[in-house]
C-alpha cells in the first residue's frame, strides 16, 4: 500500500437490515494513527457504519483496509486483517475472569504475545489488575468497558472501532476512560474510529469527524468547524 493511502477507505458503502436500508452510499477514510469520530443523532446510522466495516450487516460498495478489500460477508476476516471492534454494550464474557477475557482476545496470537498483552493491559488499566481473577459480571460498568477495550487490543489491531464507549458510565469514569484512550492513540499510535453520542467528548479526542443523518454523510471537518457551526449542531447533533 502506498504511504499516502488511507488505512481504511470506504467508497459508496451501503448497508441493509433485510429490506431496510440504513446506510446510503457513504464514502469516508481514516489515516493511520488518526482518530476519527462518527457523529449524529440516534438512528443516524453510526453503529451501522461500524457494523458495515466489519461485515456484520449486508453491504454494497467497497471497504479497503491497507489497500485491500475487506471480504464481504466474512466478519471473522476483520480480526485477521487487523481490525478490532468494541461493540455498544461491551460484549464481555460475563462468566469468565478478567484474565480469561483477555486471553480470549488474544486467541490468534502466540503464548508470549498473550502474556505480554495481559501485562500491558494491566498497566494501562490498573483497575483490571486489581480484579484480575474476578468474573466480568462482578465488575462495574466502567470496569467492563475497560475490559472490553483491553480485550480488543489483545489481538494487536491496527484499527480500533469503538461504539458508544461512554454509554451508561458516570462522568468521572467517562473522563478517566477518554483520558486513557487519548494516551493509547498518541503513545501507541493506534488508529481509532469512534462512534460517540457525546459530541463534545468525541471532538476532544478526534482530529476529524463525519456527521451522519438518516444514513447519509451531511458534513465533515475538524472539531473547530463542527463546534462553530451552530446550524449544523442544532440540526444534526442536538446541542
Amino acid at each position: 500500500m502506498p504511504p499516502s493511502s488511507p488505512l481504511l477507505e470506504a467508497t459508496n458503502l451501503s448497508a441493509s437490515y433485510g429490506k431496510l436500508r440504513a446506510l446510503h452510499e457513504v464514502s469516508f477514510s481514516v489515516d493511520a494513527g488518526e482518530t476519527v469520530a462518527i457523529l449524529g443523532a440516534n438512528g443516524a446510522g453510526k453503529t451501522t457504519t461500524l457494523r458495515a466495516i466489519c461485515q456484520l450487516v449486508s453491504t454494497k460498495g467497497t471497504v479497503l483496509f491497507r489497500g485491500k478489500p475487506v471480504p464481504k460477508g466474512r466478519p471473522s476476516a476483520c480480526a485477521r486483517l487487523g481490525i478490532a471492534m468494541v461493540p455498544e454494550g461491551r460484549g464481555t464474557f460475563m462468566d469468565l475472569s478478567v484474565e480469561d477475557n483477555l486471553r480470549v482476545g488474544g486467541i490468534t496470537r502466540s503464548r508470549r504475545e498473550v502474556a505480554d498483552g495481559i501485562d500491558w493491559s494491566m498497566g494501562v488499566f490498573p483497575r483490571l489488575a486489581e480484579r484480575r481473577t474476578q468474573q466480568a459480571r462482578t465488575l462495574s460498568g466502567g470496569e467492563q468497558q475497560m475490559l472490553a477495550i483491553a480485550r480488543a487490543l489483545m489481538s494487536g489491531p491496527q484499527l480500533l472501532l469503538l461504539d458508544e464507549p461512554s454509554l451508561g458510565l458516570s462522568p468521572l469514569l467517562v473522563a478517566e476512560l477518554f483520558k486513557t484512550l487519548k494516551v493509547l492513540a498518541s503513545e501507541r499510535g493506534i488508529t481509532v474510529l469512534l462512534v460517540e453520542q457525546n459530541t463534545s467528548l468525541a471532538l476532544e479526542l478526534a482530529a476529524r469527524a463525519y456527521v451522519l443523518e438518516t444514513g447519509r454523510i451531511v458534513a465533515t471537518g475538524g472539531p473547530e468547524l463542527i463546534h462553530d457551526n451552530e446550524e449544523l449542531r442544532r440540526a444534526y447533533l442536538g446541542y
